[in-house]
């Protein structure tokens, strides 16, 4: 599973880019893996501490105490009742997540997704309003969406974002490269469509480092801005480029707002 660190950090980082939106946002994960991103965000949208239901390492070792645990826990129960803890991060707009749009191609990966929501389960709309979103994956291609649906997925005012955690590493058996050149091109596309429609997409997406040795071709994060150039902090002014890693592996996260 995606660290939550990072997952986090993407969604907090895409609310605050869209702060000049006047209702909300719909959150689109169609590279969703074990379901990090949709979840983290479900739980933001119901006022939850991502993370709350997770087993952490930290608890099973020698010095832990579980009364200190608890004690932090019920003090940070929720987001609502600490409102700060996420307008301090985002803004003092009035955008929400509105709606959760979670997919990926593996049929493994949906029962995984299945798995983590069944153990980690949402709060319960308390107000008699209607429930804030939560996560419902779907088997299908990445490749497969149009902006029409996008579009429509976005209801009045709302503004489409799109998190992507395509495969790396181990998970590639084949060329990755090839695979971010498509991701690329296909949001392009994507962006592109989606203007005519009233809709502006914003984008966060993690991609390896390329390998700067001579002779390399595992040019990933290059041949992915060289698709959508957009996301290059060096010819867009909005997009923004993070070093981070993950599992040992050298990451770009890297946002944009078309």
């Amino acid at each position: 599973m995606l660290f939550e660190a990072i997952s986090t950090l993407h969604i907090i980082h895409h609310q605050s880019s869209i702060i000049n939106y006047p209702l909300s946002i719909t959150l689109i994960d169609p590279m969703a893996g074990s379901g990090t991103f949709s979840l983290e965000a479900a739980y933001m949208a119901n006022g939850l501490i991502p993370g709350k239901c997770r087993d952490f390492a930290l608890k099973h070792q020698p010095a832990f105490k579980q009364a200190t645990w608890n004690h932090i826990v019920s003090q940070s129960s929720s987001l609502r009742e600490e409102p700060s803890l996420l307008t301090s991060a985002v803004g003092s707009g009035s955008h929400t997540i509105a709606k959760i749009i979670t997919s990926d191609i593996s049929e493994k990966a949906i029962g995984i997704i299945t798995h983590n929501v069944e153990c980690c389960p949402l709060a319960p709309s308390t107000t008699g309003e209607q429930a804030a979103p939560t996560v419902n994956p779907q088997c299908r291609d990445f490749f497969s969406y149009t902006a029409k649906e996008i579009a429509d997925a976005c209801p009045g005012d709302a503004q489409p974002v799109m998190l992507l955690n395509p495969p790396y590493g181990k998970r590639l058996d084949f060329d990755a490269p090839k695979l971010y050149s498509k991701i690329g091109k296909k949001l392009s596309e994507l962006a592109r469509a989606l203007e005519p429609l009233g809709k502006h997409l914003t984008v966060g997406i993690l991609a390896p480092k390329d390998d700067s040795r001579d002779g390399s071709k595992f040019t990933c994060t290059g041949n992915l801005l060289s698709e959508f150039p957009e996301l290059d902090p060096a010819r867009n002014p909005r997009a923004k480029k993070i070093a981070t890693s993950h599992g040992g592996i050298g990451l770009n996260a890297l946002f944009t707002k078309v």
